[in-house]
């Protein structure tokens, strides 16, 4: 649920933000915190991936 909610926003500090608003309007009342990591990953035939 909460990947989804920001899958599309690329910044991470909007992106968490976007998820701290909505955990407070689901009734979340105290110490929200949010951690956003955005993994990459490389292209199957890249030859760093194939080692």
């Amino acid at each position: 649920d909460a990947v989804s909610l920001v899958r599309t926003i690329e910044e991470p500090e909007q992106a968490a933000r976007k998820l701290t608003e909505t955990a407070f309007t689901r009734g979340s009342a105290d110490n929200i915190t949010c951690v956003v990591v955005r993994f990459h990953h490389d292209a199957p035939d890249d030859p760093v991936c194939s080692e």
